[in-house]
């Protein structure tokens, strides 16, 4: 089935996208396909199963190193709507990640201006007189994105949205229906821990 092919692809590369414009385009896609699954109970997409998580099997013994990798366990199949959740939590935990790490950069770099001010004075501004501005260097962009510059991107509205505020958005609600069970008794550790430091979950 061709609907079943391409979204399994779709989800095992999901992962692998790079650049904030295709990682954006793609996530969002697989809420509204989500969005759409659960809203329309579609048979064609509930029918769908992807691989999940890899299951060790606790009752194979000691092994040696290439019996290990061949018996000691296998993919479980989880339903299409199951794994574009976990998707949408794993990016989720990108954008935390991304704000707090250029909140620590901030941080440092706030740090190190002070000190710097205090040690150097006034003679600090005149040595920095002497450089020109980067504005002035041909093919500078201080607002540069990876795609961003693309035409396409810049006139598509999804390029000009927050991805973090619509997953939370997209999860809160989704947290709210009776159907989030389905999705929460799927949950791993790590998964529980960022939507509950998201305020998704308390």
């Amino acid at each position: 089935m061709a609907l079943a092919f391409i979204v399994t692809e779709w989800c095992s590369r999901q992962v692998l996208l790079f650049g904030t414009y295709e990682t954006k385009v793609s996530i969002l896609a697989l809420c509204k396909i989500l969005e759409h699954g659960i809203q329309t109970n579609n048979p064609r997409l509930v029918s769908i199963n992807v691989k999940g998580e890899w299951v060790i099997n606790a009752n194979e013994g000691i092994q040696t190193t290439s019996k290990t990798s061949a018996n000691s366990g296998q993919w479980r199949e989880i339903p299409v709507f199951v794994e574009i959740y976990k998707l949408m939590i794993h990016e989720l935990s990108n954008c935390l990640d991304h704000a707090t790490t250029h909140k620590e950069e901030d941080d440092y770099e706030d740090e190190e201006w002070e000190k710097e001010g205090d040690k150097e004075g006034d003679a600090q501004d005149n040595n920095m007189q002497s450089f020109a501005p980067a504005l002035h260097y041909a093919g500078f962009d201080p607002y540069g994105d990876d795609d961003g510059d693309h035409p396409d991107a810049i006139a598509d509205p999804i390029s000009h949205m927050e991805v973090q505020s619509c997953l939370l958005q997209f999860l809160v609600g989704l947290s709210r229906q009776p159907i989030y069970s389905k999705f929460s008794e799927r949950h791993t550790h790590q998964e529980l821990q960022v939507l509950q430091s998201a305020g998704v979950l308390a």
